[in-house]
């Protein structure tokens, strides 16, 4: 029953993963789309948080006495009714997307989501935010026709490939940089440098990551730093950390002192803020922005399949390399890091040359750019020429 339990909710992890950045994309406004997007990350990291602390809490008040089932019973308590509380919240608050509801000709139906949408706003034109949704729509080969027969093999072919690369790159590239080593093994680390209390230090970094998720809200929109900036420089002090991670290892022969301890737990911390900054923000951002509107929700989809397929390669291969030889591992420790800095460099490169900036486009700038095949470092520089949208003011 446990094991089905667990299944159940994977798989409706899975479909809110894919789900909630489409949405979030397809309804929220252009000026709060990449914030939007990057709150629900910190979302997940908050409700991770909480559900340590609450199991803790649990734990230590009543764990003492085996007999006493609230233990492991008030985690559970919690853990369904929220989820039930959020529910009834969504059915009584949100509407179906307008981008969604075009694409199936229901005009009417999404002109009454966009005006309960903008409800508050004074200045709200609603013809010309319909002509505009349905304008970018049309020019996407007329996706209300096609989006019935369009499959996941078109994401791979043409302009389409590129901008599924930009959806499922952007977000792995924070397992392959060592997320798994730090995060979900965290604890490991605080144990070797010496912690009293791993689980404690471990809702430590937790907190630092979810500072740092709070203060990318200020960066991801500004047209200097970007989602292209956080993206880069995140993974810049993602490896870094990791060569440090495993410098330490090689100078200490994994046996740390209390300073090396110390050091440790910094770049172990310093690792958690640039991964949430980087590409846990701006990674999902790219995900849910990348798609064409006829493709987005598949896109989307293969940018979180594709980070849940390598999240499980490495949560997999990890314990393998981490475990000392007398435990059937390779025994390398933290000096697995050395193998995550040299991913990291290769996200790096990656990054570099293949994903673009997205701050302050328009998603129908955003088809023009692709559509011109313009270099993505020049993505950010590049002016479009006025002709996509055109028909919108004549």
């Amino acid at each position: 029953m446990w094991l089905g339990s667990k299944i159940v909710i994977g798989f409706a992890t899975g479909i809110m993963q894919s789900v909630v950045p489409t949405y979030v994309a397809e309804i929220a406004p252009r000026e709060l789309r990449a914030i939007s997007l990057s709150f629900f990350n910190m979302c997940m990291n908050i409700g991770g948080l909480f559900a340590t602390l609450v199991t803790w809490g649990a734990n230590n008040r009543f764990g003492s006495n085996i007999n006493d089932l609230r233990a492991f019973r008030i985690p559970l308590y919690v853990a369904l009714a929220l989820p039930t509380i959020s529910l009834i919240a969504e059915l009584c608050i949100l509407v179906e997307s307008p981008w969604w509801l075009l694409m199936r000709g229901r005009k009417t139906e999404a002109r009454k989501a966009l005006d309960y949408m903008h409800s508050w706003e004074d200045s709200y034109d609603g013809e010309a935010t319909m002509a505009e949704l349905e304008y970018t729509l049309d020019k996407e080969a007329e996706v209300i026709h096609m989006a019935k027969h369009a499959s996941y093999l078109e994401c791979f072919k043409g302009v389409d490939l590129r901008r599924s690369f930009c959806a499922i790159f952007p977000p792995i590239t924070q397992n392959l940089t060592g997320q798994n080593l730090a995060g979900t093994y965290a604890t490991y680390f605080f144990v070797i440098a010496g912690s009293k209390d791993p689980l404690v230090a471990s809702v430590i970094t937790t907190a630092v990551g979810l500072s740092a998720n709070f203060v990318s809200f200020f960066l991801i929109e500004n047209k200097r730093v970007g989602r292209w900036g956080l993206l880069f420089w995140g993974l810049v002090f993602m490896t870094a950390s990791m060569l440090a991670i495993a410098l330490a290892a090689v100078i200490g022969h994994n046996k740390f002192t209390y300073g090396g301890g110390v050091a440790l737990t910094f770049f172990v911390s310093l690792f958690i803020a640039a991964s949430t900054v980087g590409p846990g923000v701006a990674g999902w951002a790219y995900t849910g922005e990348s798609g064409s509107a006829r493709l987005r929700a598949k896109t989307t989809t293969l940018g979180t399949v594709g980070n849940a397929l390598v999240g499980l390669v490495m949560t997999s291969v990890l314990p393998y390399m981490l475990n000392d030889k007398d435990a059937g591992g390779t025994g390398w420790g933290a000096k697995t890091g050395f193998m995550f800095f040299i991913l990291g460099c290769l996200c790096i490169v990656g990054v570099w040359f293949m994903i673009p900036e997205y701050a302050g486009r328009t998603y129908a700038e955003l088809d023009e750019l692709f559509a011109r095949k313009v270099p993505a470092r020049k993505f950010k520089s590049t002016v479009t020429t006025g002709e996509y949208g055109r028909e919108l003011t004549e």
